[in-house]
């Protein structure tokens, strides 16, 4: 278990799993990242931002859950240089294959149950999407 109470510049956190880096900040909170923890109960801690300090809020699934949920919503104020470079090849590899499916489905007029089941697990896991425009809110942030 880490600490409960850190300096609020603090830049790593270790425990017996290994070395956490601070990886992304908003405007609530600061996260930090062990690379190369492949448990999800395990990977991230999120911490609260005070004053003077930081306040461990958690440092298990649910901070997994929280880094997750601030990235799908672009909640990001700071993002370190690896935790740009993780982000770039989950892009490339997990989200961008969707969203290109997705519009290539969009630009046909394909609508069935392979359309709506894209939207929904882009919506659900990625990125949350607009009431309306879909279409044109994926190609803009991603370029298409």
């Amino acid at each position: 278990m880490s600490k409960k109470i850190i300096p609020y510049n603090q830049k790593t956190c270790t425990n017996s799993i290994g070395v956490y880096k601070r990886a992304m900040e908003t405007e609530t909170f600061v996260y930090f990242v062990n690379f190369e923890e492949s448990d999800e109960n395990g990977q991230v801690k999120m911490y609260r931002k005070n004053k003077q300090q930081l306040e461990l809020v958690s440092d298990n699934y649910f901070a997994l859950v929280g880094i997750e949920q601030d990235i799908k919503d672009g909640n990001e104020t700071w993002i370190s240089p690896q935790m740009k470079k993780e982000l770039k090849l989950r892009n490339e590899e997990v989200i961008l294959p969707l969203v290109k499916e997705y519009v290539e489905l969009s630009r046909k007029g394909d609508l069935g149950e392979r359309f709506s089941e894209l939207e929904q697990e882009i919506d659900e896991y990625h990125v949350t999407l607009p009431e309306m425009d879909v279409c044109a809110f994926l190609e803009h942030k991603f370029n298409l």
